[in-house]
């Protein structure tokens, strides 16, 4: 236990002075793929996290020491309980782990009066086809069709002219925008200069809003 927890101790050291999680790869652990924002969030959360479960092994080696094992083991499924709790804080705190700035979505007045029960995926569809007729849509589209490598969440629209990808719609519920898949998607267009925005499912999103936002964008 406590060459476990001395271990870990020198790990975290050492990917705290690195900024990078040195053992550790995107496959088993979700990593922002920015160096900057990787740094960041090693320094910040991982390491954090790494340490409190080499603390909850030296604590266990402690107590070891009386040889009360059962007491050992305890301590150290309690500083597990301990670590699991502080961590979702850790997690949460600060800012975005990759710095992305999310798009806002910009509420007109009178905004929640206004629902008339129609999908917002058939509004983006008939807006499109009826203000913007030269561009064609694509429905889910994959982040890997833009030279992505990896996981992401597909984007809910694609709307192309001659076949190139011109805006990306997200629609995105109250939650969407903190997932990592959205933000490695977001970060994608980004990085080939298409722009992404997002439709909050649950707003009513007028039909005028609706055009006039995707305007901007065409």
């Amino acid at each position: 236990m406590a060459a476990m927890g001395v271990s870990m101790l020198i790990y975290a050291g050492f990917a705290y002075l690195e900024g990078d999680p040195i053992i550790m790869f995107q496959g088993v652990y979700s990593f922002p793929k920015d160096k900057e924002a990787r740094k960041e969030y090693v320094r910040k959360k991982f390491v954090k996290i790494i340490a409190l479960i080499a603390v909850s092994f030296l604590a266990s080696a402690l107590v070891g020491l009386s040889q009360i094992y059962w007491l050992a083991v305890a301590v150290f499924v309690l500083g597990i309980v301990v670590t699991i709790k502080q961590g979702k804080k850790i997690m949460g705190e600060g800012t975005s782990v990759n710095s992305v700035k999310m798009p806002s979505v910009q509420v007109p007045t009178n905004y929640y009066a206004y629902y008339d029960g129609v999908p917002l995926i058939k509004k983006l569809d008939d807006t499109i086809a009826q203000r913007f007729s030269q561009y064609s849509v694509r429905h889910n589209v994959s982040p890997i069709e833009i030279g992505g490598a990896g996981k992401f969440m597909n984007y809910s629209v694609g709307v192309y002219l001659n076949g190139a990808p011109k805006l990306f719609i997200m629609i995105v519920g109250k939650n969407t925008c903190k997932l990592r898949l959205y933000r490695w998607s977001k970060e994608q267009a980004d990085k080939v200069g298409i722009p992404m925005i997002n439709f909050v499912e649950h707003f009513p999103n007028r039909l005028e809003y609706v055009a006039e936002r995707i305007g901007r964008y065409l």
